[in-house]
């Protein structure tokens, strides 16, 4: 009976979590199934003892329901449309993550979820080879399945669209940060990643995602980064040897992109660039220039509500986004500036630090755990720069990854010791 329960709720998680990565935004309802059997399997195993949960996980995921709880109330004070509908966001999901929190606590429970994030990129990858192959001929009909993700490309191949594109966003810092760690001995599992971050750089250009864009060519500071806020002691022979690590890898894809470019015709290469500086053009572009307008729109709502506590949750201004949604903003931290106030902004980039703070401690008693945190911190630091300028932290697909520092923080001393010293870089 225990085997029952624990391995249907995790097996439902980790589904989730590649549905949530393969297939973000879509088909709803096999999610929903998977999570009453992730959720219903972790409370009946809690019921009966063979779930344990760490109690400053539990509160710190309550605290942060509390804190959305009360700013909905506010905005719902203020008769804010959208006060209700984002307590599933800002309540009930984080609820939900703390259930599964116990999930973590099971041994390998890091080196599965690792394992599930690799099958989605890797899935990631090939799905829109295919999806380019065939909007290019080359790949037969029979071979391409049209799944419901918003497919789009323009006519040079120079922008396309893809749901899962945004997952890119945190499985690129990943795997960066991940191949760098991983014990210099398991050359396949290197050659797989490198192969696959070597087809995302050329998938990168292609998309026209600007944010996605940055994020490839920065992903190794990223990774200087996590190390230096995750590890006790970072001396600057390391930093050096993350930069010289790094370095030839970022050349050789840059290289291959470039390559790749000129076989085409020269007005395909001529549309990449310029879609790239296109989309820094902040005065010509409109998508910008929409952007432009939410800023100054929202920035003048948060000062004509209340400086210190915003104008409440589902709040909105003048200028909208979406009819259906109007509360729902591009602009994620200025709207979180906007609809909690500057006491909100500090409690929740707070109470994401403390959740840092917490691994960081964790991980003095458990160094060999570095080599699966730090690639997941990587990644929440990339979704969390793109998200600046783009609504994903209010989709259950993405929401969960900002709650990762403290969900691993909770789980670390559960985990198995030999099966992580397989893969830890000891040098």
């Amino acid at each position: 009976m225990k085997a029952l329960f624990v391995k249907a709720s995790s097996s439902a998680a980790l589904m989730l979590i590649f549905l949530a990565m393969f297939l973000p935004t879509a088909y709803i309802p096999i999610k929903a199934a998977l999570l009453i059997i992730m959720t219903a399997g972790v409370i009946v195993s809690g019921f009966l003892g063979y779930m344990v949960w760490n109690k400053e996980t539990v509160f710190a995921c309550f605290l942060l329901a509390l804190v959305g709880l009360l700013n909905s109330l506010h905005g719902q004070v203020r008769g804010n449309l959208g006060a209700v509908p984002m307590l599933t966001v800002m309540v009930i999901w984080p609820l939900v993550y703390c259930a599964a929190s116990a999930l973590l606590n099971n041994k390998k429970s890091f080196y599965w979820v690792a394992r599930v994030l690799f099958l989605s990129l890797t899935a990631i990858v090939i799905y829109m080879l295919l999806f380019l192959g065939y909007k290019a001929g080359v790949v037969p009909a029979w071979a391409y399945i049209e799944l419901d993700m918003g497919q789009d490309i323009s006519d040079l191949f120079v922008e396309f669209s893809l749901y899962n594109v945004t997952s890119l966003t945190f499985l690129i810092p990943f795997a960066g940060t991940y191949v760098y760690l991983i014990n210099p001995e398991s050359f396949k599992a290197k050659i797989l990643v490198f192969i696959s971050l070597a087809i995302c750089s050329v998938i990168v250009v292609l998309s026209g995602r600007r944010a996605l864009q940055i994020l490839m060519l920065i992903s190794p500071l990223i990774t200087i980064f996590t190390i230096l806020i995750l590890q006790r002691k970072v001396k600057l022979f390391k930093l050096v040897e993350v930069v010289s690590y790094w370095m030839p890898k970022v050349i050789l894809m840059a290289a291959l992109v470039i390559v790749i470019a000129t076989i085409f015709i020269s007005e395909f290469t001529e549309s990449v660039a310029s879609n790239f500086i296109y989309s820094y053009d902040i005065l010509d572009n409109d998508k910008e220039s929409e952007r432009t307008d939410q800023f100054y729109s929202l920035i003048s709502g948060w000062i004509n509500s209340s400086i210190l506590f915003g104008a409440g949750n589902g709040a909105f201004t003048e200028v909208i986004r979406s009819t259906e949604m109007p509360w729902a903003y591009e602009l994620t931290f200025v709207y979180l500036l906007f609809s909690t106030g500057v006491v909100g902004v500090l409690f929740y980039f707070g109470w994401f630090g403390w959740g840092l703070i917490r691994l960081k401690r964790a991980l003095i008693t458990r160094p060999d755990l570095l080599v699966f945190i730090a690639p997941l911190v990587s990644g929440v630091f990339g979704l969390a720069i793109a998200a600046i300028s783009n609504p994903y932290f209010n989709k259950f697909d993405y929401l969960w990854i900002i709650f990762l520092p403290h969900l691993l923080a909770g789980a670390v001393k559960y985990q198995s010791v030999e099966m992580n010293n397989r893969y830890v870089r000891t040098s």
